[in-house]
């Protein structure tokens, strides 16, 4: 073998019109398509692949440096939201069902419900304390059938103030289940 350099026979050029146009090859970045959320806007689904018609092309388009890794394009992903439009007659039905409140009503509601709970409760602990008034005075009486009694004796049976006690003392002296007595300062009261 001569040592002859190595000739390059150069490459017949194409004709513009066999020429492959490299402006159709586009790369996208990813971007994600997000509506703004007051207002929904419907994204149609992609359409299958239609053929792209081919741009014009300036006279002398740019050379790409052609590398053996870059022989395919570079495809990137572009994510799209779809967002569904909801028929109108499913809006219209679900606005049926929302009950209107009427806020003056409510509250109307639950005061008469609160005055007749209070109502209930104020009733109970009259009977209650009635009840308690009544056994209170049967054991003032029982114990003065077997001794006088005073203020004092009361107040220790049934652990109540002095004037709680006079309380009882009058209402069964004035009843006429008790009689009363003065001795020296202090009254006396008999059954």
């Amino acid at each position: 073998m001569p040592d002859d350099p190595i000739q390059t026979i150069p490459e017949p050029e194409l004709k513009q019109e066999e020429q492959k146009p490299t402006e159709q090859i586009k790369t996208e970045e990813p971007t994600v398509e997000t509506p703004p959320a007051e207002t929904p806007v419907e994204i149609p689904p992609p359409a299958e692949e239609q053929p792209k018609t081919p741009e014009p092309q300036p006279e002398n388009p740019p050379q790409l440096p052609q590398s053996p890794e870059s022989t395919q394009p570079e495809v990137k992903e572009v994510i799209k939201e779809i967002v569904k439009e909801v028929p109108v007659e499913i809006i219209k039905e679900v606005i049926k069902e929302v009950k209107v409140v009427d806020e003056e009503e409510v509250k109307k509601q639950v005061d008469d419900k609160l005055k007749e709970k209070l109502l209930e409760n104020k009733k109970k602990a009259d009977e209650t304390r009635s009840q308690r008034r009544k056994d209170n005075l049967n054991k003032i009486i029982d114990l003065a059938k077997k001794k006088e009694i005073n203020n004092q004796d009361v107040r220790d049976l049934l652990q109540v103030s002095q004037s709680t006690a006079t309380d009882y003392l009058t209402e069964l002296s004035k009843s006429g289940r008790l009689k009363s007595e003065k001795k020296a300062k202090a009254k006396v009261y008999k059954s």
